[in-house]
C-alpha cells in the first residue's frame, strides 16, 4: 500500500493515494517514529484529506501531562497523536470501542502497538518512518518558515536567508534528524542573520553558518 513520502503529499494526498490507503483492510494504522520524525505531518496530511471529502473524524493530540482520552461516536476515523502516552484503562476502553463500531483507529506513536491490538483481535497496519532526508528537510524549511517561524516575529519574507544544498544535511545531523529541534536551530539563525548589517539575500554555506552561530 502506498503512503505519503515527501512533505508535499504528507500535506495534500491526492485521489489514488488516500483511495488506497482507506480501502486497505485495516482496522488500526500505526504510525511509528522517533520525536521529530513527521508522524504529525502525516496526521495533518490525513485530517486534510478527510475534510476534503467531509468524511467525519475526531483527533486529539495527547501533550506531555495528558494521559486520558475518549472517542466520540459515529464518526469513521479516530486520529491520537502521541498514542504512547494514553494510560491503560483508556486503551481498553477506545479498543473494545473500536471492536463494537465500525470506525477506524489512526495512532502516531514512539511504540509499536502491535503486541497489543494482536490480543485484542484488530487488523493493524505500520509504517515505520525513517529519518527526514534533506530534500524532505528542505520543502520543511520552506514550510516552517511561512507558516510558523516567521509570523513569531513578524519576520519579513525578504529576510529569509537561503541555504547551500550541502548545508542542510549538517543542520539536521546537528539536530540528530529531530525536526523540533532542526526548527529551534533556524529560528535562531533567523534571528542572528537579521542582526547582520549586510543581511543581503544570498546562499549560505555551512562554513558561514557555523561560524554566525559560533558552534
Amino acid at each position: 500500500m502506498r503512503t505519503p513520502e515527501s512533505l508535499q503529499e504528507q500535506l495534500c494526498w491526492d485521489e489514488e493515494t488516500f483511495e488506497s490507503f482507506i480501502r486497505s483492510p485495516w482496522r488500526v494504522y500505526q504510525i511509528l517514529g522517533e520525536s521529530g520524525w513527521g508522524k504529525t505531518f502525516f496526521l495533518f496530511g490525513l485530517i486534510g484529506a478527510l475534510r476534503q471529502r467531509n468524511i467525519s473524524y475526531v483527533s486529539k493530540r495527547l501533550e506531555e501531562e495528558e494521559r486520558r482520552f475518549s472517542c466520540s461516536d459515529s464518526i469513521s476515523f479516530c486520529i491520537l497523536d502521541e498514542s504512547q502516552r494514553l494510560i491503560k484503562r483508556d486503551w481498553n476502553q477506545l479498543l473494545r470501542q473500536l471492536q463494537q463500531q465500525p470506525f477506524r483507529l489512526v495512532i502516531a506513536s514512539h511504540k509499536n502497538h502491535r503486541p497489543l491490538l494482536q490480543q485484542w483481535g484488530l487488523h493493524s497496519e505500520t509504517k515505520q518512518l525513517a529519518p527526514p532526508s534533506p530534500h524532505f528537510f528542505k520543502q520543511w524549511i520552506q514550510d516552517s518558515f511561512r507558516s510558523a517561524i516567521l509570523p513569531q516575529k513578524n519576520f519579513s519574507l525578504n529576510s529569509v536567508p537561503q541555504f547551500a544544498d550541502d548545508t542542510l544535511q549538517p543542520i539536521l545531523e546537528k539536530a540528530n534528524g529531530n525536526l523540533h529541534q532542526a526548527r529551534r536551530f533556524l529560528y535562531e539563525i533567523l534571528v542572528k542573520f537579521n542582526e547582520q548589517e549586510d543581511s543581503a539575500i544570498r546562499c549560505w554555506t555551512w562554513k558561514e553558518i557555523k561560524f554566525l552561530m559560533n558552534w
